[in-house]
């Protein structure tokens, strides 16, 4: 229906739900009186308004009820992450024990022997050494699994990874091989700056020490401009050693090394865990001989 008053012509636009608005027509410029064909108009504008604001009613519940289900996806995504590793708690304490016994066994060994008969200068210099060697291995396993297993909390901020990288690059400077860097512009992702940067770190001290001999380390940053939604990708690639193909399943274990680089076995552990709770995608293809390269995938930030 449509109400006068005062010369001004008031259009009521009614939903199923509620009064959605009013429009409000005020004298023709010729004076003239609205008739029936001005009214025959009217009505089919308010019916198409009103089709239009439906539409917007429901395009917002749908957004609602998507933004609702992201949160929920989240949660859920963070949750599964964090059961995980609870669930492998009980095989790290396993690993853990036999780790950190190894050292201090090595230890405790020559230790029997040292007062057993007299020594030289340059025997106790070899022990002194040895025990060094082995009483900082162990403190480096227990830092590393506590951090494995006690994650600090996290203070995540808008990032940008090309940054990320270049922190860990400070970090650990790689030496003896050479460093190709190929860094996109790419939109920011939300994470642990801290974090990100140890997980960084790590895969490049992986990379360098797959190179023993020296070689070509090479990383790469770059936008997926093929996946529904925005991704930044990451790559670090190494011309070293490679990982056989059966391992390849296990690297991210803990503990679980070739014994071929210097690590614990915890380096890429704790990456995994690190992109995992950023909500992130890490991979790795490799073949024995001919290098390996690791890529990260994140969303980006809004």
């Amino acid at each position: 229906d449509v109400t006068y008053y005062k010369d001004n012509l008031y259009l009521p636009l009614f939903s199923t739900e509620a009064l959605e608005g009013i429009i409000v027509l005020g004298k023709k410029k010729s004076e003239d009186t609205y008739n029936k064909k001005d009214f025959t108009l009217f009505r089919t504008l308010m019916v198409q308004a009103l089709a239009l604001l439906d539409r917007i009613h429901h395009y917002e519940s749908i957004k609602r009820n998507f933004e609702a289900t992201q949160k929920k996806l989240y949660d859920t995504e963070r949750l599964l992450a964090r059961s995980e590793r609870i669930a492998s708690m009980t095989r790290l304490l396993q690993e853990y024990n036999h780790e950190i016994r190894t050292p201090l066994t090595i230890i405790q060994g020559e230790t029997n022997f040292l007062t057993k008969e007299p020594r030289d200068a340059a025997y106790l210099k070899w022990f002194q050494e040895l025990v060094l060697k082995h009483v900082s291995r162990a403190i480096d396993i227990v830092e590393s699994t506590v951090r494995l297993s006690h994650p600090k909390e996290r203070q995540e901020i808008k990032l940008d990874l090309n940054d990320v990288i270049n922190g860990a690059l400070k970090m650990f400077p790689p030496s003896g091989v050479h460093l190709v860097k190929e860094l996109a512009s790419i939109p920011p992702i939300m994470g642990d700056k801290e974090d990100l940067e140890t997980a960084f770190t790590n895969l490049i001290k992986n990379a360098v020490e797959a190179m023993p001999g020296g070689g070509d380390l090479k990383i790469r940053t770059y936008p997926d401009v093929e996946s529904e939604k925005p991704v930044v990708c990451a790559e670090i690639s190494d011309t070293g050693i490679g990982i056989p193909e059966e391992n390849l399943g296990k690297i991210f274990e803990p503990f679980f090394s070739t014994h071929v680089t210097k690590g614990r076995g915890l380096g890429l552990s704790i990456v995994f865990r690190i992109i995992r709770e950023h909500l992130g995608k890490i991979e790795v293809k490799s073949q024995a001989g001919k290098g390996a390269t690791f890529k990260i995938q994140f969303t980006a930030s809004k």
